[in-house]
This record gives C-alpha cells, structure tokens and sequence, in this order.
C-alpha cells in the first residue's frame, strides 16, 4: 500500500473544505438573492447573520432603511462596516442566558415597530434559536436552560427538538412571523438542516410547526401540559439561500466524488465510513452529515465532528493509506471554537503518546480532550455560514 502522507493529505482535505465554505458564505449569497431590490428593512438571525446583513447591505447601500441581527457570541466575522445601520445582538449559544432574553426582547419591539407598509427581509441561518429567545408566560430561563440542555442530549432530531422547544417561545414556531403580522416579508434561509428542511431552521421563526411531541420524559411532559396553546400564525414563503447541497457540491468541483449523506448515530456513521474506506479505490471522496449523539450522564468535550473522525481513526488505526477530515461548516464542533478534525492511520498512536485512551475517550463523549494540543483539529475561525458538516476521505 502507498501511504499518505500526513502533511500533504491534510493541505489537501483543508483546501477542499475551505472551497466548500467560500461557496456557501452568507454575504456572498444574501447579496445575490437581494441585488437590485427595492428599499427595505432586513433582519438577520443565527450564526450566519453577520455575513447575511453584509450581503444584504452590499446589495442595497442606501436602500437599506434599518436592519436587526442577533447572532450566537464568538460568531462574529467583524466584515460589517460600522456605518450599515444595523441594531446589533448577541446571545449565547447552544444553551440561551440572560443575553438571549435581551436579544429577543429586542427582536419583538424591533418587529412590531417595523413600518406595516414597508418590505421586511428576514435572513435566516440556524442558531437563532438559542441566542433571540422570547418567553411565554409561565417559563423562566432556568427552566429554558434545562429544556434545553435536555434536547442537546437527548439524541432527537431537529423537528421533534422544534417541536418541544415552540411550546416555550413566543419567537420559535412562527413567532416572527406573527410579530410582523402586516407586514410585507420575504424570508430567505441558509439551511444547517438536510433534505430541504428550511422550515426547521433556527426553530422555525417564520413557520408553525407540529403539534406532535416525541415521547418525552415526565417532568417535561408535566411542564408541557401546564402551557398555553400556540397562537395561529400566517407562515412566511421561506426562499433557500444554500445548505449542505451546495457545499458538498464545492468539494465535488475541487475534485471528489459525492458519496451520499451521513445521518443517524454518530459511531455507527463512522463505522459505515471505515468499511467504505476498506473497500474504496483510490480518490477522493465527500459526504455531507448531520449525526446525532446521546451523551452519557458525565461526558467531556468535543462535538459530532471529532467524535465522528475518531470513531474512524480507532477501527482504522495502523493502515497507511488513508486520510478523512469531519468539520462543522459553522466552524465549531460542540461548544468550543474547533471545526473538527483531520485524521489518519497514525491518529490513535499519536494520542496515545500524548497520554489519551481514544477506547475511553469515545465512551466519555470526550474526543475534544483526545484532540486536546493536537495539530489535527480543524480550526477556521467564524466562517460566515452554517450548513452542516462535511466528511472528505482521501484514499490512496
């Protein structure tokens, strides 16, 4: 067997990923949708909202009337000029604090006060949802956060985590929309949800979503009964700004040969990526991916992403003649500012050397702390989009 070196196939899977996130860049999108379009006010929400108000005031210079963005902290891609009239926010992220109450508070007084015979643009981009949060009566933020902290581990999916989570907002599950009742809106979206769920994006703001709760544990259901019923809403048309498609896509142009989508569990997705590298023919190879984790009562750090390329490098460990990266589009994996990881043969044996049991290390949800010091993670800085993540393999 020929084998990769570790160098050169980790410059390659990085410049093939950074292709796939100049692709999907929300300015460079948002300023295509909106060229040319008349005077209006935008809001921008989630991750991506920077950049999407970047674009939207690339497109309409002075027929920007007034924008709003809220947007997780640490996303900031500090590209908007300080003169685009923007009202700024920004609230945490993935579990809501006290910013994020001020954020929505903010965001309903700015959609109510929005002229009713004037356009409004909404830019949306996935987490929105954590860092703008209105409440209803009867729930406080402890509550919020313990909701919330639940979803994260509960293994879900993102329309039955929307589905729980509406019932507690007065934004999520066509909120917005309802806010800006009279008002003439367009709504575009930055997808971070596979298969065409743009209404699932940033919990769904613009759109009611079902009434159908997964099972859920007793104090949660408890909770539940005891909240008021959601008030009708007339949904917003949602027009697609990119997603995960487009980025993989990206990958594809630069050279890769597009292999599906990664859903499901997470180790069992890396399980199904080692026997293809077992039996692939040399080249290179693109997965877009949205896994899912159940993590245990104590757990350490890390997200989908390395937990996904270490699930890999562990049954792959000591074969020469493969590379794989795994990383968030949105530049963080879990709740620290590290995209993923790019992994090969010698991945396990050099955790070993630094002290790490990769064996332990999945079992604790703990693959932030095997990569901990490592050159293998995957560091972008905030990148302006969010439309899952992407897997490349290099097969030699």
């Amino acid at each position: 067997m020929s084998a990769v070196r570790p160098g050169d196939a980790r410059s390659t899977l990085q410049s093939m990923f950074e292709a796939a996130i100049a692709a999907v860049r929300g300015d460079r999108l948002a300023a295509g949708a909106l060229k040319g379009g008349r005077s209006r006010h935008v809001i921008a929400l989630g991750k991506a909202a920077e950049a999407l108000a970047n674009g939207a005031w690339q497109a309409l210079g002075q027929s920007l009337r007034s924008g709003f963005i809220a947007l997780p902290r640490g996303y900031e891609t500090a590209d908007l000029p300080a003169e685009a009239p923007f009202e700024r926010h920004a609230g945490a992220h993935p579990i809501p604090d006290d910013s994020s109450l001020a954020a929505g508070e903010a965001l309903v007084r700015y959609a109510s006060e929005c002229p009713r015979d004037e356009p409004v643009t909404v830019l949306l981009s996935g987490g929105a949802s954590a860092c703008a949060e209105h409440l209803v009566e009867g729930v406080d933020l402890a509550l919020l956060r313990r909701v919330n902290t639940w979803a994260l581990s509960s293994g879900l999916a993102i329309a039955e985590i929307n589905a729980v989570r509406t019932r507690f907002s007065q934004l999520k599950g066509g909120g917005l929309a309802h806010c800006l009742q009279g008002c003439e809106v367009d709504a575009w979206v930055l997808s971070d949800v596979l298969e065409g769920g743009e209404r699932w994006v940033g919990g769904s703001p613009l759109v009611a979503v079902s009434d159908d709760l997964p099972p859920l544990p007793g104090w949660l259901q408890r909770v539940l009964d005891t909240l008021p019923e959601r008030p009708r809403v007339h949904p917003v048309h949602l027009g697609r700004l990119g997603g995960n498609d487009e980025a993989v896509a990206a990958v594809c142009e630069a050279g890769a040969q597009h292999h599906g989508t990664l859903t499901g569990d997470t180790k069992a997705a890396g399980e199904k990526l080692a026997a293809f590298v077992k039996q692939a023919r040399p080249g290179l190879y693109a997965w877009g991916a949205e896994t899912t984790m159940q993590l245990p009562l104590s757990h350490g750090s890390g997200g989908r992403c390395r937990h996904l390329a270490l699930a890999v490098a562990r049954l792959l460990a000591g074969r020469g003649d493969w590379a794989l990266l795994a990383a968030g589009t949105d530049g963080w994996d879990g709740t620290d500012a590290v995209a993923g990881a790019c992994v090969d043969g010698d991945t396990i044996a050099r955790g070993e050397r630094r002290g790490r049991d990769a064996r332990e290390d999945m079992r604790r949800a703990d693959s932030g702390g095997f990569f901990a010091g490592s050159e293998e993670v995957v560091v972008t800085g905030p990148t302006g989009t969010n439309v899952n993540d992407l897997v490349i393999l290099l097969k030699r």
